[in-house]
């Protein structure tokens, strides 16, 4: 039996602000093994803390172990009557913080002698508006290490949470919704992934204390959801949660035109519409063959094909006898479709060196026999053109590029029954992969 639970609302309702973002534009790549981590035991606003450091580039900057957060994002700092004992605290509570990791994932990167176990903050100083933080070394490592697996998370929404629960099942809910839009979770499983497996023994009290406070919260965000409860036989208790959430690996994976490949805001500004420009990124994710003339639509095809269309814009401007473009986009858009400037694609890709490719981790798209000297007539090219050939996907840190051939993912598509629902290709595409020449590939 289900009972459809709407508009649940908390016994307290205080004003907040609801954001609502695309994960596209989200700046926390938190490692799997830290959402895995147990009894992490930190309050609210040590969370808040917590929060302000994963919100850092830890790939870009491995050796960095020392932040700075102010207090303003851990508690209300117009409260001076309690600002001093509130910096204190939380001083004092996050240097005592344990948090425990799998003891086979610490043995496999650490070696067998290291205790799965750690202080991840061993030094909290704090200044005049602001606590200094030291990262224990380990810890910092595994902030690195997203190539094991990662969920994106937004500081924004993370910012306008005022109960420690919302932030926790936020994570749950950001790791499920990117794989499915339905969850069903048993209820004792659920208190156990919350942190509340002794707590609440009253269900009344944890629907309202927990799951109605996390629904008001969660609402209005990119994580809003409603839930069902389901219960045992005619009039039994609750067994089992059935979330419904509002976005789910559709929308996870239809991000704002703009912001996918690097080369869609240059559609942008040359006037592309909006549409048109994610019409050209579903192309590319499907590597798309076109028949007349022969092509297939990937990154590299839609990047030359723009460097080729300034070219030309460049030559109508410097000649008077040619005709101008009065419509840049429409120009550029229908350009792409009959593949006019697939001369110079073909002449781009294999110009690239494959000592260069290998340098950059990119795959070779010629052998060196093979490969084009002078570009096709018309359209002249200076060494200084070939200095940033090469683009980096948007939305997070980069550090290393990552071929779906060379990870065997099947057995988790067959394991996870996605083989029944998805062709493996769109499989990898819900991993975040992205068809790159004849490879599948994704960047950490």
């Amino acid at each position: 039996m289900e009972e459809q639970v709407k508009d649940s609302k908390p016994e307290e309702k205080a004003p907040k602000k609801k954001v609502s973002r695309h994960p596209s534009l989200y700046t926390i790549y938190k490692p799997n093994e830290l959402i895995k981590a147990k009894k992490l035991n930190l309050n609210f606003t040590e969370l808040r803390v917590y929060n302000e450091i994963l919100n850092n580039n830890h790939v870009a900057e491995p050796d960095k172990v020392i932040y700075q957060v102010p207090y303003h994002y851990a508690f209300d700092v117009a409260d001076t009557k309690n600002r001093a004992a509130n910096i204190r605290r939380i001083s004092e509570n996050l240097q005592k913080r344990v948090f425990y990791f799998n003891e086979e994932f610490m043995m496999e990167h650490f070696g067998k002698k290291v205790d799965a176990s750690m202080n991840p903050f061993p030094e909290v100083n704090y200044y005049e508006d602001h606590f200094e933080i030291h990262l224990w070394p380990r810890f910092k490592k595994i902030l690195t290490m997203i190539e094991l697996g990662f969920t994106k998370g937004d500081i924004e929404t993370l910012r306008s949470f005022e109960h420690e629960v919302s932030n926790t099942l936020y994570w749950i809910i950001r790791q499920k919704q990117v794989w499915k839009s339905e969850w069903e979770v048993e209820l004792e499983a659920l208190k156990e992934a919350l942190g509340l497996a002794d707590k609440y023994p009253s269900f009344g009290n944890f629907k309202r204390r927990v799951l109605d406070v996390a629904y008001e919260e969660l609402k209005g965000t990119y994580t809003e959801f409603t839930y069902e409860l389901v219960k045992k036989g005619r009039g039994g208790a609750v067994s089992a949660i059935r979330f419904r959430f509002k976005n789910g690996p559709k929308e996870e994976l239809d991000a704002p035109a703009g912001k996918g490949f690097q080369w869609e805001e240059k559609l942008l500004t040359w006037g592309v519409l909006p549409d048109k420009v994610k019409e050209i990124r579903h192309r590319v994710r499907v590597g798309q063959e076109n028949l007349e003339p022969v092509f297939v639509w990937d990154s590299d095809y839609v990047r030359f094909s723009i460097e080729g269309a300034q070219r030309e814009l460049d030559e109508k401007k410097k000649d008077p006898k040619k005709s101008k473009v009065q419509n840049p986009g429409g120009w550029v858009y229908n350009g792409l479709i009959v593949g006019q400037w697939l001369n110079y694609v073909t002449w781009r890709k294999n110009k690239i060196v494959n000592e260069t490719q290998k340098k950059l981790e990119f795959i070779d798209y010629a052998p060196a026999d093979v490969v084009a000297t002078e570009p096709p007539q018309g359209t002249p090219v200076t060494p200084a053109e070939l200095k940033d050939v090469f683009e980096k996907p948007l939305g997070g840190p980069v550090r290393k590029r990552v071929v779906a051939s060379e990870v065997d993912w099947k057995p988790l598509w067959e394991e996870t029954k996605y083989n029944e629902k998805m062709t493996y290709e769109e499989f990898l595409q819900l991993s975040g992969y992205q068809q790159e020449g004849r490879e599948w590939v994704r960047y950490h």
